[in-house]
């Protein structure tokens, strides 16, 4: 059996024990992180875009009566096109329009669109073109062409 001593000094730490554990930062260090933050992202927003894509993809369908032979020797079975949008997001690394995204987001792609929100909320639609990529890496490097420097 414990000592009533030794529970009532478990007892009287064990408050400010959690309460040092969960403080949240004083106020003025709050407010400058927070600050901070804002001023980041602020600068970072005009380079952030949105990437939609476009996957078409042809399958063959083949009649059940088929199944043993070859379908094309037969004659059987039609052929379908099948279209795909998917949509993420990436940032341009350089003014010359190099967006970097993830490899899944653009992978297999037959149309890719970047969409750049200007500051006064104008948004303007781009082509991409996937110019390298790292499937290990999750990483894509996507150009986008227009007469102009681009933020970054």
């Amino acid at each position: 059996m414990k000592s009533p001593l030794l529970l009532a000094a478990i007892f009287a730490a064990a408050p400010s024990a959690r309460a040092a554990a969960v403080a949240p930062p004083p106020a003025p260090v709050a407010h400058a992180l927070q600050e901070d933050f804002v001023r980041v992202s602020e600068s970072a927003k005009p380079a952030v875009v949105n990437i939609a894509t476009v996957q078409e993809q042809e399958f063959r369908v083949v009649n059940p009566y088929f199944f043993f032979g070859e379908p094309e020797d037969l004659g059987g079975g039609r052929t379908f096109k099948q279209r795909t949008e998917g949509v993420g997001s990436g940032f341009i690394i350089d003014d010359q329009g190099h967006v970097l995204t993830n490899d899944h987001v653009v992978r297999d792609a037959t149309e890719i669109r970047v969409t750049l929100t200007h500051p006064g909320g104008k948004d303007e639609i781009l082509p991409g073109k996937v110019v390298g990529h790292d499937a290990n890496l999750d990483i894509a490097v996507v150009q986008i062409h227009a007469k102009r420097a681009f933020p970054f």
